[in-house]
């Protein structure tokens, strides 16, 4: 049976690679090529976008400073500063907040708006007490007080609402420059305080009680 030998390449002039054969770039090569960092812009825009990854997957700040995390980035992506948990868990969170208020600002700016605050507990057992407005029926998260230490009265309530209504309303500070015209709360001991104390030296704030509230209540005792 005869034997077949494979057809030699065909002679390419020099210089010349055939269409078919891929050329190999190590590793090395690739890194060389690449700047040795980034503008400071870019790596604002990286330490922004990291930030964001470490929310989304809910991974703890020092991750950041994790010997091995640092060894991957040095590998995969020298040209990348990483910034320091401090930085990662303060500047650049603050800096997003404060873009998501100027964007929301823009929606609610000059115009009336609802207020709601309930009290719950997080997964580290802290009592929370959070607030939002509602603007022409859509919803914006106002803000998140640590009640750790304070009173569950309603003075302390009142005064927290109050604070928040400043917030939400003062023009100067850059914030949502809303008019709040209605509060509702739960029927609780504090809650009811508060909206008496709100009717009293606010009488141009309407209140009301929360039914959401009262019919889980309702629905448990049935």
């Amino acid at each position: 049976m005869p034997s077949y030998s494979p057809l030699p390449d065909s002679p390419q002039p020099d210089g010349v690679t055939p269409a078919n054969k891929r050329r190999r770039t190590s590793t090395a090569s690739a890194y060389s090529q690449a700047p040795e960092s980034w503008d400071s812009p870019t790596q604002e825009e990286f330490a922004q976008d990291l930030c964001k990854l470490f929310v989304s997957n809910r991974w703890a700040w020092q991750t950041v400073e994790n010997p091995e995390f640092k060894i991957f980035f040095g590998k995969y992506l020298p040209v990348a500063k990483l910034p320091d948990r401090h930085v990662l868990s303060g500047r650049i969170p603050s800096g997003e907040a404060e873009k998501v208020i100027q964007r929301t600002r823009k929606i609610t700016e000059g115009k009336l708006a609802s207020y709601s605050e309930d009290g719950w507990t997080n997964i580290t057992k802290t009592h929370l007490d959070t607030s939002l407005i509602s603007v022409e029926t859509q919803p914006f998260l106002l803000r998140t007080h640590d009640m750790t230490g304070r009173p569950k009265t309603g003075d302390e309530l009142f005064k927290l609402m109050k604070s928040d209504f400043d917030y939400a309303s003062d023009y100067a500070s850059n914030t949502y420059a809303v008019e709040v015209i209605c509060v509702t709360t739960d029927d609780g001991p504090d809650g009811k305080k508060a909206r008496r104390l709100i009717r009293e030296q606010m009488p141009w704030i309407a209140t009301f009680e929360s039914w959401a509230h009262q019919s889980s209540l309702i629905t448990v005792t049935i």
